[in-house]
């Protein structure tokens, strides 16, 4: 049978193992839809590169809740890591990440590699 103290830090483990999820799984403000149906002929989606990035400037590529900087920050992205383009909205595009959350970036940092 398990002791007051083992439940305890049993139930403490699973609350913080909920926070840490709650964190990285983070709501968007504007859904992405993915509603794509391929048919062997075209590509459903893009796959991008970020690019020109520098020191001087931008040294990472905001990944947000919505399209537009209004929207909060939730990852940050790096020259050459790569993104799957799913819509667009003016100059935002909505992308799914290779964990697969799904986000908004700002389309002029992106160059496409192939879709």
């Amino acid at each position: 049978m398990l002791g007051d103290e083992t439940v305890r830090l049993f139930l403490a483990g699973l609350l913080m193992m909920g926070s840490v999820l709650a964190l990285s799984a983070q709501p968007l403000q504007v859904p992405i839809r993915k509603d794509c149906v391929e048919d062997g002929q075209m590509a459903c989606y893009a796959t991008s590169s970020v690019r020109l990035l520098s020191g001087a400037g931008s040294t990472f590529l905001a990944v947000r809740t919505g399209p537009g900087i209004e929207y909060e920050i939730f990852v940050r992205l790096n020259n050459g890591d790569v993104v799957t383009v799913i819509t667009s909205q003016g100059v935002w595009l909505g992308v799914e990440l290779r964990d697969g959350r799904l986000g908004w970036v700002h389309g002029f940092w992106l160059e496409n590699l192939a879709g």
